[in-house]
């Protein structure tokens, strides 16, 4: 896999087939350590961008109910 902003991009969509899609082909292809990690790193930069929407999503409803 050598497109990591793919796959932190997904994971920002919670495209699960996706994601699950990318993770397997990764898997396949017997990674290294280093690898693994710049996977791990690209999971955790996409989950980042789910909680910024959450926070947003949740600043909006406040306005809204206000």
């Amino acid at each position: 896999m050598a497109d990591f902003q793919l796959l932190t991009q997904a994971v920002g969509e919670l495209d699960e087939k996706k994601v699950l899609a990318m993770l397997n082909e990764f898997v396949a292809t017997n990674p290294s350590e280093e690898e693994a990690q710049k996977v791990v790193a690209a999971c955790q930069d996409g989950m980042a961008i789910v909680g910024d929407l959450f926070q947003e999503y949740g600043r909006s409803r406040r306005v809204c109910s206000a």
